[in-house]
């Protein structure tokens, strides 16, 4: 899995299971915790589980906790089906 965050857009990439997701993102919430708005292209995206979705919907959360506008971009079908599949397919449109 690869994350590339820089000035407002998180680019994430690759197989994002629990383990590299959770551990790629943590390091830079700090940093996306600073932004007024925060654009997450997950068009890179080759797997990603059930595990992986939820860290997307926590890193969601923190977000809007601290009124953090996020838009996810290019978001691809299989995690479209995925999101769909756990009720959660409403929070990629945001």
């Amino acid at each position: 899995m690869e994350l590339n965050y820089s000035k407002a857009l998180l680019v994430i990439s690759g197989q994002c299971s629990n383990a590299q997701i959770i551990n790629n993102i943590t390091c830079q919430i700090p940093q996306i915790l600073n932004e007024t708005s925060l654009r997450i292209d997950l068009s890179g995206i080759e797997v990603i589980d059930s595990a992986g979705l939820a860290v997307l919907i926590n890193l969601l959360r923190d977000c809007k906790q601290h009124n953090i506008k996020v838009r996810f971009e290019r978001v691809p079908d299989k995690l479209r089906h995925l999101a769909a599949l756990s009720n959660a397919d409403e929070l990629l449109n945001t």
